[in-house]
């Protein structure tokens, strides 16, 4: 088992023939704290949406406490709640 609680390994992304994310690569270990930095439309909550499996990644591997979680999903303990933009008026 690896010692990072998340890993991202060349994790790319395209969406209609527009490269979002290409080459992204970083590990967290417990206790450490990062933050995604940049300007809107960079691809900040797309990395959140792909290590939580709510976005799907064109090629890369992502992995929760050393564990790929497209192999096994039950494996990513890690939970959101729904931003304000998410909700929807009413």
């Amino acid at each position: 088992m690896s010692d990072a609680l998340i890993t991202l390994n060349n994790i790319s992304l395209s969406h209609n023939g527009k490269n979002i994310l290409d080459d992204v690569s970083f590990k967290l270990h417990p206790g450490e704290f990062i933050t995604l930095i940049g300007p809107n439309g960079a691809g900040k909550s797309t990395v959140i949406g792909i290590i939580t499996t709510l976005v799907n990644i064109t090629s890369g591997r992502v992995k929760v406490y050393g564990k790929d979680i497209m192999e096994h999903p039950e494996t990513c303990l890690l939970y959101t709640s729904p931003s304000p933009r998410d909700k929807r008026q009413s």
